[in-house]
């Protein structure tokens, strides 16, 4: 049985970061194990594909699990749950949610979580945005250290917690980016005082700062102080925000920003006329060049990935698109669309990154295999050869009461004639990653390298 709180009446912190007490439950090892065990037995029901991309998951899991110590904070209990997930070598997992008790305390600003926003390039963290009362940080400043722990330590432990598909880090790499701040007080620390060794941006010395952890209404007070023209700048939105395409000398930029059901559903969307609309225009252009940036498009609705394979197709297709596999065993194959009268048959290149995931993944290896598309960026999040998405299982966990969401739905797809790989997204055929003089003057090497290929290819 999961114990009664037990209320830490010791951590007492200064007005200014406006923290209630926290209280958080334990957990035996009994307890722990049954969590442990109940999700791994849900894992090997539900992923249809387990034994294929990961036969080694029961062994690695129970390794984990042989080191449970004999009593556990929730938050340690919570990062073995993210763990024995990660294991699973799929990314359509969803860990706990804002109700649970490692998740809650941060809503309700009881639990102050870190006062910046970084860029994480390689195995360095950068600061991307001072929300701390002092203000002492410059975008682009170096975090070495956070209370001892050197930064890449950090952020090994932290992959370790993010479930992503095979051996793909562009994806968990950019999740940790946009999430670091809660994400290093769930599983690193819950230490509210910070000591950071910082290096200066213009200046190879490292220096240490004191600061504190705060909770979120302070950091959002901070955020509107500090950044008055981000915090204003919420627009409502438009249909730009799922596309846009503009045709200029030739050249066809479309931009598929997410197939998220929202926007198909306000803007009462159909993927074939959608699709139709799109590539007639192109038609009556006479557009030699079509440029598609899929780069954060983390997916959604699959007929939007599936439905313009008619438009890109440059050679007869294969008789077999793909083949899905439910958790219960049915088989449901899908047949290969008909080149469209609109079909496009120009150079295409395409735009990629760690965020183009699962549908928006799709979308591209059509692109590449189909459309004879040249790749320009990095590696895409989810596995080319296929992965488990679809319908989500949602789990609650015995013992903690954590829900766990996982995939149940295997999508395979034929042998490659692109790309040979096993647990890889799609890799661009020209790598191009920002650095940090990029992100600062907001450039964009990824679309100046695309450009400039373009460029070439137009000569006579």
């Amino acid at each position: 049985m999961k114990r009664a709180f037990q209320f830490i009446s010791a951590i007492i912190l200064t007005l200014s970061t406006g923290v209630a007490a926290l209280s958080q439950s334990s957990y035996t090892a009994q307890e722990a194990t049954e969590d442990y065990e109940f999700l791994i037995k849900q894992i090997q029901t539900y992923n249809p594909a387990l034994e294929i991309y990961n036969p080694d998951f029961v062994a690695k899991s129970n390794q984990l699990i042989s080191a449970t110590p004999e009593e556990a904070n929730a938050f340690d209990h919570f990062k073995t749950i993210s763990k024995i997930a990660a294991l699973s070598n799929e990314g359509h997992f969803l860990l706990g949610n804002w109700e649970d008790e490692v998740h809650l305390p941060i809503v309700e600003d009881r639990l102050p979580y870190l006062p910046f926003e970084v860029w994480v390039i390689d195995k360095r963290l950068l600061i991307r945005l001072d929300l701390t009362n002092e203000g002492a940080f410059t975008p682009g400043d170096e975090i070495v250290q956070i209370n001892g722990k050197p930064s890449e330590e950090i952020l090994n432990e932290l992959y370790e917690c993010y479930p992503s598909d095979g051996d793909i880090v562009t994806y968990q790499r950019a999740k940790i980016e946009s999430n670091f701040a809660w994400m290093y007080t769930l599983y690193i620390s819950q230490d509210p005082n910070l000591e950071l060794e910082i290096k200066k941006s213009n200046d190879s010395a490292v220096r240490t700062v004191q600061t504190a952890a705060l909770v979120r209404t302070v950091r959002l007070e901070n955020y509107r102080k500090r950044y008055p023209d981000r915090a204003n700048s919420n627009q409502e939105e438009s249909i730009q925000d799922f596309y846009e395409l503009k045709i200029t000398n030739g050249l066809a930029t479309l931009k598929l920003k997410t197939f998220d059901f929202r926007f198909i559903e306000k803007y009462e969307l159909k993927a074939p006329k959608f699709y139709e609309d799109i590539f007639k225009k192109v038609h009556e252009s006479e557009v030699s060049t079509l440029l598609v940036d899929l780069r954060g498009n983390t997916g959604g609705r699959n007929e939007f990935a599936d439905e313009m394979i008619p438009f890109i197709l440059q050679s007869e297709g294969d008789e077999l698109l793909k083949t899905t596999t439910s958790w219960e065993g049915k088989v449901r194959k899908y047949a290969f669309p008909k080149k469209d009268k609109f079909a496009f048959g120009g150079a295409i290149f395409l735009l990629v990154d760690g965020e183009t995931y699962s549908a928006g993944a799709s979308l591209a290896r059509y692109l590449k295999e189909y459309g004879k598309a040249i790749v320009i960026g990095e590696e895409t999040g989810t596995r080319y050869e296929g992965f488990v998405a679809g319908s989500t299982q949602l789990v609650t966990l015995p013992a903690s009461g954590i829900k766990i969401g996982m995939p149940r739905y295997h999508i395979q797809y034929p042998d490659s004639k692109q790309q040979e790989t096993q647990n890889r997204g799609l890799i661009p055929d020209y790598t191009v990653s920002k650095n940090l003089d990029d992100l600062l003057g907001e450039f964009d090497p990824v679309l100046d390298k695309a450009l400039s290929l373009i460029k070439a290819n137009k000569k006579p």
